[in-house]
């Protein structure tokens, strides 16, 4: 996506991804034979923006990801190791005032929604079904993003829901077409997560992440309701790489329900 543009999905229309291999360009998995076996790497998602501003993905509609169901051109699903490499939903990387509203997303391979090194952004009332018996799904991840609200949305899948970390992300790194420097990282700051229903099967529910290496702060978890059986329901995981970069704190939580 480009600066000021807005993606309209009207209700009733669904986007759908290619469940097929040979579909996508860059796919990170070995075709040889006509199946596919597939590593760490990951796909480039449905949509993507890059150094952009003023942007919006919003309307009633749908995005269905290909959930673990791709296929090689000889019709076998694919053999995925370690994370798959199936697309994700969407991705704002060094974005400023962006939106994602109004939508549904089901079925994402690997991340729903994706904020990395971005600032101003609101996802409001989205909702997004990706499969509980598989990991690597998360549904928003945040990456050193800043002033960020994401309220009134409901939210399932088999890895973590809503996480917030300060990481060199594989995913975004490796699609964000700007410079992304993993030795200066941005920080996690003034954060809202307000409103929302989650339940992860095997992740966690309202989390900062285990991969976090610098800094997060003000950040709230407000009104939230994490449903019954979520593994982790919150969790503030980070790694002492670097103790002085590392630092988590004026993290609330307010009236949020179990």
């Amino acid at each position: 996506m480009k600066s000021g543009v807005s993606l309209v999905i009207n209700p009733g229309v669904e986007i759908v991804a290619s469940r097929y291999i040979g579909d996508w360009d860059d796919h990170g998995c070995d075709t040889s034979g006509g199946g596919c076996t597939c590593d760490s790497d990951l796909m480039a998602p449905l949509i993507f923006a890059d150094v952009a501003s003023n942007i919006a993905v919003r309307g009633g509609g749908t995005l269905v990801g290909t959930d673990y169901k791709m296929r090689g051109s000889n019709g076998q699903l694919c053999d995925w190791q370690v994370h798959g490499c199936g697309p994700g939903m969407i991705l704002y990387g060094d974005v400023t005032n962006a939106v994602v509203e109004n939508i549904t997303l089901e079925e994402a391979q690997t991340v729903g929604i994706v904020l990395a090194e971005s600032e101003h952004v609101l996802i409001d009332n989205v909702t997004i079904n990706n499969s509980t018996d598989w990991m690597w799904n998360d549904a928003i991840d945040i990456f050193g993003a800043q002033h960020v609200v994401v309220r009134n949305s409901h939210i399932q899948s088999g890895d973590d829901n809503i996480v917030l970390k300060v990481s060199c992300s594989v995913y975004a790194a490796r699609h964000m077409m700007s410079e992304l420097d993993c030795n200066n990282l941005e920080p996690v700051e003034d954060i809202l997560v307000e409103g929302n229903t989650v339940y992860a099967h095997y992740g966690g529910g309202l989390k900062i992440g285990w991969e976090t290496t610098g800094e997060v702060s003000d950040v709230v978890w407000k009104d939230n309701i994490v449903r019954s059986g979520t593994n982790e329901p919150v969790s503030i995981w980070v790694r002492y790489i670097d103790e002085a970069k590392t630092r988590v704190h004026h993290v609330y939580y307010e009236n949020n329900r179990f």
